[in-house]
């Protein structure tokens, strides 16, 4: 029992103190081939910031979101969900090597980059660890989200076993407002 105690202890210890992940690691800056929606009308005719809602939230026109988690009572963190206004994608992240690897997702519609994430402690779907996200990065063209302390990334889902981010489309330009229903703790 000590053994298994010590194993646990060391693994935490290399996951919470690993270094950020390095761009050599993944796709950075790579173009999608899948043509852009049209992002061009940010605001309504009421003069109100655009918004769509991506059914955890609103969120501005000109973003889209990355939710990890599936929202039940286990939360199964590595479930991963990218969504844009009329698209959605659903899938596992990449949890090989301890969850120390990227996934990329391709020909996602309206996104000119690739969008590539690194599992790191999402993809420890333990109870005991579900609040835990260290590790867990999001790279999008010149964009890098933290996960767990990104102030574009909240808790959420009824349990707060999930974290939904979210991201410009075009990061050169500036998106203005976004909120979130069912925060966490």
């Amino acid at each position: 029992m000590l053994k298994l105690s010590l194993i646990v202890l060391a693994y935490c210890a290399l996951t919470v103190f690993a270094a950020p992940p390095h761009s050599g690691d993944h796709l950075t800056e790579v173009s999608s081939d899948v043509p852009s929606l049209d992002q061009e009308h940010f605001h309504s005719l009421d003069d109100k910031p655009c918004t769509w809602d991506d059914s955890l939230g609103e969120a501005a026109c000109g973003t889209f979101t990355v939710t990890f988690g599936d929202g039940g009572i286990w939360g199964n963190k590595p479930y991963t969900t990218v969504r844009l206004p009329g698209f959605q994608t659903n899938f596992m992240l990449n949890c090989s090597n301890h969850g120390d690897a990227w996934k990329a997702v391709e020909n996602t519609p309206g996104l000119p980059y690739i969008i590539s994430i690194h599992g790191g402690n999402a993809c420890i779907t333990t109870d005991f660890w579900w609040e835990a996200f260290d590790n867990a990065w999001i790279k999008y063209a010149n964009q890098w989200v933290d996960v767990p302390s990104d102030e574009r990334c909240k808790s959420v889902y009824w349990n707060g076993k999930g974290k939904r981010c979210v991201i410009a489309i075009k990061p050169e330009e500036k998106v203005v407002g976004a909120t979130v229903r069912g925060e966490g703790p």
